[in-house]
């Protein structure tokens, strides 16, 4: 990332700005929501100090010490996605999280939860933002 952060700085105008979003690892419910009630079926299994997320972190750190942009602000939102099976759900998380594990008995109990036909599976993550400016 620090070289692409470089890049970025490279061709970017001056006092131009660069959003820096993304999600950050932490505890991931995961929850069946139907019938206008949400319930939890348990948490993904994520390492706090995942390296990717922490090479980030370091990579964007040292750019605003090396003076290549000044945070301007900085704040985090919640995130949600949705699936409508378990199944579904189990493929994009085995293809997409790869630093994220499902427990087999948090799926069992998520399918437990949905009706046949009815609900759907919700996963809400936080994600960063920050506004960073060229200097």
């Amino acid at each position: 990332m620090v070289h692409a952060l470089k890049e970025i700085h490279r061709v970017l105008a001056p006092g131009g700005v660069l959003l820096d979003i993304r999600p950050i690892s932490g505890a991931t419910p995961l929850e069946v929501v139907r019938e206008g009630k949400v319930e939890l079926a348990g948490h993904f299994d994520e390492s706090k100090d995942d390296p990717d997320d922490v090479a980030a972190n370091n990579a964007v750190s040292r750019a605003v010490r090396r003076s290549l942009f000044h945070r301007e602000k900085s704040g985090q939102f919640d995130f949600a996605y949705y699936w409508d099976a378990v199944d579904e759900m189990r493929a994009y998380v085995k293809e997409k999280w790869t630093a994220s594990k499902l427990p087999g008995s948090v799926s069992r109990k998520a399918r437990r939860l949905m009706a046949p036909g009815d609900g759907r599976v919700r996963a809400r993550v936080t994600v960063i933002i920050s506004r960073l400016r060229k200097v």
